[in-house]
């Protein structure tokens, strides 16, 4: 009696799908475990690289612009010459202010210039070689120094009958040039009381005797001088 085999139980026909199943699942599991290996070794990767990496705070480096350098002392100012002069006018008051004091009941046959004429202020420049000195090393002197200079003023100047019958009294200031041998040019008026005073000032100043001349760098030479001359009356 023949054996009769079932269609179901003949498995020869079916090992070709069960080998490219196996072969199919085989590749999978290749595929996932090399992305599992990949994924671990790019994590390593990273750790080390940012393990090596030095911190931002460590490559910060020092600002070298800023200038420590402390700056230059400011230059001295040298005092403005307004002031230098300002300082010697009022010096020079005070050494050379001579007080005429006038007697208001004094007689009346005092000499007085009528040739008013000859007493206008010296406004000509003359043409020098060099300009007058403001502030010399050594200023120019009257004769005999100050003192000469005040009984000069005193004995020289007399009191206008103008400037008297009005009641004028008070300070004129002058200045003028003394030239290299002495003579007195240039007179003018800084600050005035009335005319008729401001003339005998300038009058009794340009008949003055030569003074001793300036000097700088020890070579004589034409310099300014101011001089108050005051007027009053008792």
């Amino acid at each position: 009696m023949n054996e009769k085999k079932s269609k179901k139980a003949d498995l020869e026909s079916r090992k070709i799908n069960f080998f490219l199943i196996g072969c199919a699942a085989a590749l999978t599991l290749s595929l996932l475990a090399l992305d599992i290996w990949a994924s671990v070794k790019a994590k390593e990767v990273v750790s080390q690289v940012t393990e090596a990496e030095p911190a931002v705070e460590d490559l910060q480096m020092p600002n070298t612009d800023i200038d420590n350098t402390p700056p230059p002392p400011e230059p001295e100012q040298e005092p403005e010459k307004e002031q230098v002069v300002e300082q010697i006018l009022k010096e020079t008051e005070k050494e050379v202010t001579a007080s005429l004091t006038f007697d208001m009941e004094a007689s009346s046959d005092l000499a007085i210039e009528e040739d008013v004429g000859e007493i206008e202020t010296d406004t000509q420049i003359e043409e020098v070689e060099e300009p007058p000195v403001r502030v010399p090393q050594v200023k120019a002197e009257f004769p005999g120094g100050m003192v000469e200079l005040r009984k000069y003023l005193a004995a020289n100047t007399t009191y206008p009958e103008a400037a008297r019958n009005q009641g004028w009294q008070g300070t004129v200031m002058l200045e003028f040039v003394v030239e290299k041998d002495g003579s007195i040019k240039q007179v003018n008026v800084l600050s005035g009381v009335c005319q008729a005073l401001d003339e005998e000032a300038i009058r009794v100043v340009k008949a003055m005797p030569k003074w001793k001349a300036a000097e700088n760098n020890g070579q004589k030479c034409r310099a300014f001088f101011d001089l108050p001359i005051t007027f009053t009356l008792q």
